[in-house]
């Protein structure tokens, strides 16, 4: 930036300045240095010859307060051996030193005559040598009233301060003030623009800097750098059911137990809403790589204890090295998320490094993700039912209620791929809903012609969370004219261990309008038998991945046998997933299993063909 140009009229007024003199065009300077933004002692070292130029006889040092101490900031002819002396004076000790006396009491000292004053004896010799005789001293204040610093002026032994000095001094203090108060907003400005305000960890912006220096060091030590992005899992849960104070909350505590799983010389970053990402320079190999993430990951293995809420929450983390998986940040960090994702897919809570190749499959994700915000509009969703067999008659007892996704372009998408991403970006809700109403319609329809027909609708733990969620369920069961036996709901297990009260409150709700509410997926999640006990639950559907366990006749499955024993202790229902052999059926009908589902006797049907074949 040019120096701004002097006008002979624009300078009239500072022709006033106390004792006049050459001092009447330096304030213009000064501001100058104030619009550029210099560095602070560059701007108080302009301050400091309003005092000294037109008083041989006066030495100036301006001290700013900084965690409890005075540092010399700005001086010109104060002797060595003060300023020493004076720097990092505790202004709690006011008795040691005028310019700390100043700045304790916020309030000017006056003349201060060092070889009779108290409280000076420490400092006589050291006047002495320097040929100092007098000091006085003002108090550098914020708008505010804060005590930011001293100004200390030094008189010559034998001479005394012009008449216009204290005024001078107390200006000066003014402009000092104004000029530290500056530098700390601008302190401010620049932290807050690096840091994430809710965590105070860096945040994007930081991060990218580092990941760019430390890739930087790597290239000329032969080292690599690893990028770690970690995911809370189904955090988006705890906003739902708790708020977002509580997930705030959770959050800061999540950064804090984080960092103490970090290395000196690595970063940890608020990359997103729910995800971290890490920077480790220096990695010798990938195996310290994965250590770190997996102290990351155990740093969040105990409950959080957040407003009344004791909550467990678990990471995914994915890991990418520079130079070895990409060649430059951008890459990188793709590679990073590609991983995250993975791990996410492969069940959450674990950690999982980049593989080659997995770049395009976020970048897939991404084109899903826009995709899936219109299917609803396109009518691309179709609801299909698979049959539920009752094991003692081998009759029909009800149907459950699939959602499936069908793009134009792409063709059928798996739920395990476009669920997690409709729970991520909020679209959950109106498509539950969708398929909720969409079930209700057609077990009306069925109910006609058999009117036992019954059938049980996955619940998102997104969609549970919503206020209006019991107010929806009664309206589409109004709509339809759809009886509480006829309509089951299925929350996941993982649902339940997020906040187990208030999902606890939200299914008395439910079962205050007569529904049957189910447990989907049992034996993969966090639920405790106590949970089971809290929870108004009817039926535990058991996951198919304990059923395929059971491969031939005589074999056996100690989780089947303790779910079933558990639940028909507790009086529940039991629905098995997935049988697909005589041998699985057989087994768990054994046991005193009530139901099963699954490709033995009956694949997925759309509702017209289900009608078609099991209610005619």
């Amino acid at each position: 930036m040019s120096a701004w140009p002097i006008d002979a009229a624009a300078e009239a007024p500072y022709s006033r300045w106390p004792g006049g003199g050459s001092q009447s065009v330096r304030p213009w300077r000064i501001l100058e240095l104030f619009a550029r933004n210099e560095d602070l002692e560059d701007v108080l070292a302009e301050v400091i010859p309003l005092i000294e130029e037109d008083d041989p006889a006066c030495q100036c040092a301006i001290l700013a307060l900084r965690e409890g101490r005075l540092e010399c900031v700005a001086s010109s002819r104060v002797s060595r051996t003060i300023l020493n002396a004076l720097d990092r004076l505790c202004v709690a000790d006011a008795s040691n030193a005028t310019g700390a006396a100043a700045a304790f009491w916020a309030a000017p000292s006056g003349c201060v005559d060092l070889a009779t004053a108290p409280g000076w004896d420490a400092w006589r010799p050291l006047a002495k040598a320097a040929g100092v005789g007098s000091c006085m001293a003002e108090p550098i204040l914020s708008a505010a009233g804060e005590v930011l610093g001293g100004v200390v002026v030094f008189i010559e032994a034998g001479m005394a301060p012009g008449s216009v000095v204290a005024e001078r001094l107390h200006l000066v203090a003014r402009i000092a003030g104004m000029a530290i108060e500056q530098r700390h907003l601008m302190a401010d400005l620049l932290y807050h623009a690096h840091h994430d305000s809710l965590t105070l960890l860096p945040n994007r912006f930081l991060l990218d800097e580092r990941l760019g220096r430390a890739m930087a060091a790597a290239d000329r030590a032969g080292t690599q750098v690893a990028l770690l992005h970690v995911g809370l899992d189904r955090f988006q849960t705890v906003n739902d059911l708790l708020g977002r104070g509580v997930g705030d909350l959770l959050l800061e505590q999540a950064a804090r137990r984080m960092e103490t799983g970090l290395a000196a010389g690595d970063t940890l970053a608020r990359s997103a809403g729910d995800e971290f990402s890490a920077v480790l320079p220096g990695v010798e190999n990938l195996q310290r790589a994965i250590r770190s993430a997996e102290r990351l990951r155990g740093r969040l293995a105990a409950p959080f204890a957040v407003s009344g809420h004791e909550l467990t929450v678990t990471a995914s983390v994915g890991c990418a090295l520079y130079p070895a998986h990409a060649a430059d940040a951008l890459s990188l960090e793709r590679c990073a998320d590609a991983a995250l994702h993975r791990a996410k897919h492969a069940g959450r809570n674990c950690v999982r490094v980049f593989r080659p190749g997995e770049a395009g499959s976020a970048q897939q994700k991404a084109r899903l993700e826009s995709a899936l915000s219109q299917a609803l509009t396109h009518a691309e969703f179709q609801m299909v039912y698979q049959p539920q067999i009752e094991l003692g008659a081998m009759t029909l007892c009800g149907a459950e209620a699939l959602l499936r996704w069908n793009h134009p372009v792409i063709g059928l998408v798996s739920p395990s791929a476009f669920i997690p991403i409709a729970e991520e970006t909020g679209l959950m809700v109106p498509i539950g809903q969708w398929a909720l109403w969409e079930a209700c319609r057609e077990v009306a329809a069925w109910r006609e012609l058999a009117p036992q027909a019954r059938v049980a609708v996955n619940v998102s733990p997104v969609q549970l969370a919503q206020d209006d969620f019991v107010n929806s369920v009664r309206a589409a069961m109004e709509a339809f004219g759809v009886p509480a036996d006829a309509l089951e709901l299925e929350l996941t297990e993982s649902a339940l261990a997020s906040d187990v009260q208030g999902v606890a409150d939200r299914m008395r709700e439910l079962k205050s309008l007569g529904l049957t509410l189910a447990v989907d997926d049992f034996g993969t999640g966090y639920s405790s038998l106590s949970h089971l006990q809290e929870l108004p639950i009817d039926v535990i559907k058991i996951d198919m991945s304990f059923v395929r366990q059971i491969a031939a006749a005589g074999d056996r499955s100690p989780m089947i046998e303790t779910i079933v024993a558990m639940a028909l202790a507790l009086g529940k229902t039991l629905v098995a997933e997935g049988v697909e052999t005589p041998e699985q059926r057989d087994y768990l009908a054994s046991l005193g299993c009530g139901a099963v589902q699954g490709f033995l006797h009956g694949r997925p049907l759309p509702a017209a063909e289900f009608a078609a074949k099991w209610l005619r």
